[in-house]
């Protein structure tokens, strides 16, 4: 995300060639979320494309975190409720 967010703000600044490059040695499905804080909101709204990523993304209810073999959670949160209403000005 960083570094597609970079390139985003090199474009919007006029830079024509830009190159990101990723390191990982193998891509696929890992069955993930991307979470973004306020401040990445924030970013992403000044950029321009926060309101098309928001169309496409989905509250959770919580999270946790849990052991490997077990699967029993070391931690779980919820969400703040008023995380949507993220005051991007």
């Amino acid at each position: 995300m960083g570094g597609l967010g970079t390139a985003l703000a090199f474009a919007k600044k006029g830079f024509k060639q830009i190159d990101v490059y990723e390191t990982a040695s193998n891509l696929g499905f890992v069955g993930a979320g991307i979470q973004m804080p306020p401040n990445v909101v924030r970013v992403l709204d000044r950029l321009g494309c926060w309101k098309e990523i928001e169309a496409d993304s989905t509250d959770i209810k919580g999270t946790s975190i849990r052991r490997r073999f077990t699967l029993n959670p070391t931690t779980a949160t919820t969400p703040d409720p008023y995380s949507r209403n993220i005051n991007t000005n």
